[in-house]
């Protein structure tokens, strides 16, 4: 995602394309910490649809609401909205995810 020129963007905007890898890890990531939370079976799938805000001006800090689906312990296919919060760290460390939400839609 590239900086604003009039600073953060406080509204959703859409994601071109959701099949970039780095994109399905982060809603991974979230399918595994609501399974570490809640003690449940989910089988990530994908990312059907997304949306991202920009935190602050330099895109160091972005929101994620992204469609997720996953298989539960029936194999039914289900489909949940995740929101990660993901903070980019400084001098080529890991960045962080939060999962902040992760509801059944």
């Amino acid at each position: 995602m590239s900086s604003l020129a009039s600073g953060c963007s406080k509204k959703w905007i859409k994601l071109p394309s959701v099949l970039i890898p780095c994109l399905q890890a982060i809603a991974e990531h979230g399918v595994e910490e609501f399974k570490k939370k809640y003690d449940v079976s989910l089988i990530y799938k994908n990312v059907v649809e997304g949306w991202y805000q920009e935190l602050d001006v330099h895109g160091n800090t972005v929101r994620y609401r992204l469609h997720v689906q996953a298989y539960d312990c029936l194999r039914r296919l289900l489909k949940f909205e995740a929101i990660l919060l993901q903070q980019h760290a400084q001098n080529n460390e890991e960045s962080t995810i939060t999962l902040e939400s992760f509801d059944r839609i």
